[in-house]
């Protein structure tokens, strides 16, 4: 029978990272990031490539400043914040998730994960910690998929007659992807 290695400790360093990580900015972060797309009902609309999510991205980059920072965008549109490392030739340890929604999304779901990774390199400079590797937030382009399909919305009958629930979606043809763009927002997705 296979046993299990212990565990090694955390060492000085990871736990004094760990003392600097703070709830309620976390929180408050969380909630300034659901507020670019809010709703009245407590969701977000936050949809890929829009106006609304590249102002959550704006607001995103601000959060981290100073000479250890940078941030890029690759050709695919994902969003890239960058904390140095000590040694910068080193590969980049990677963290992060998605900010867009689907056209009525919660305000949890892929924000989450971007917002624990920016408090976690918050937690790190308050810990005046430096790492051996960069470290870098990604924010990935288009996950919930809504910028190349077209959402379909109807009342499902088992539901509130008040509750809209999407029942079907297919690849969006190119000749009408650029058309989508130049349409206001309630053609595109009606709201419920």
């Amino acid at each position: 029978m296979r046993t299990a290695s212990p565990r090694p400790s955390l060492s000085e360093e990871a736990r004094q990272a760990m003392t600097q990580v703070d709830g309620s900015r976390l929180i408050g972060m969380q909630r300034t990031l659901a507020s670019f797309g809010g709703r009245e009902d407590g969701g977000v609309a936050r949809e890929a490539l829009t106006a609304t999510e590249r102002e959550a991205r704006r607001w995103l980059i601000q959060q981290v400043s100073g000479p250890r920072y940078s941030w890029h965008v690759d050709a695919a549109a994902n969003l890239f914040l960058r904390r140095a490392g000590t040694d910068d030739s080193l590969p980049p340890v990677m963290t992060g998730s998605h900010i867009d929604t689907q056209p009525v999304g919660g305000w949890l779901d892929g924000a989450y994960g971007v917002i624990a990774g920016l408090e976690a390199l918050l937690a790190l400079d308050s810990a005046g910690i430096d790492t051996r590797h960069p470290i870098e937030l990604a924010i990935w382009t288009n996950e919930e998929g809504s910028a190349s399909v077209q959402v379909r919305w109807a009342r499902v009958p088992s539901q509130s007659p008040r509750r809209w629930q999407p029942f079907w979606a297919a690849p969006m043809p190119a000749e009408c992807a650029s058309r989508r763009s130049a349409m206001p927002p309630w053609r595109r997705h009606p709201k419920p």
